[in-house]
């Protein structure tokens, strides 16, 4: 059975062009507002489906004595046509326009004043002279860290003179 795709018009958020994180939010979890909804509508279709053929086709079989090996075929028939009627005729656009309006309105609205910090930002100072200052900090560091591993290899060599010399009084 064939439906209609069902599209959230997302331009309908008042915030939405003025929100990149949204985009950015989208586009890491790889889902957008009308793949939600169409989740939705894949859920409720299956469940409904369970429910025509689990209830209301055995009724129907019981009422009019028919046994499982005859009119198998109308039946089946029978309860695609109950399914297309249910989904296509009844209630169900309403329920989904419902639902989109709700996604538009309170899950996919991010109110103005909320600030939302992007994790990659990270605490960098904006001037060229801060840069510059903190760039010569860091030259110092490595020179410093530098100076260490030298003295260190130089006590490590020094320890393997002495070890070496006191092992020859031995």
């Amino acid at each position: 059975m064939d439906y209609y795709s069902f599209n959230i018009d997302e331009t309908e958020c008042s915030s939405y062009n003025n929100n990149t994180h949204l985009v950015r939010q989208f586009n890491f979890f790889q889902f957008s507002s009308s793949q939600v909804l169409e989740t939705f509508r894949t859920i409720f279709t299956d469940s409904w489906s369970i429910v025509i053929q689990g209830t209301t086709i055995h009724l129907l079989r019981q009422h009019l004595n028919l046994t499982e090996m005859r009119m198998n075929k109308p039946i089946d028939s029978l309860k695609q046509a109950l399914i297309d009627r249910l989904l296509q005729n009844g209630k169900f656009d309403l329920i989904l326009h419902k639902a989109q309006k709700h996604a538009n309105k309170f899950i996919f609205h991010v109110p103005k004043n909320l600030q939302i910090v992007d994790e990659i930002q990270e605490d960098v100072p904006d001037d060229e002279d801060d840069l510059w200052k903190r760039i010569e900090e860091m030259e110092q560091n490595i020179i410093f860290l530098r100076v260490k591993i030298q003295q260190i290899k130089k006590r490590q060599k020094n320890a393997k003179f002495y070890e070496e010399f006191l092992s020859t009084f031995d």
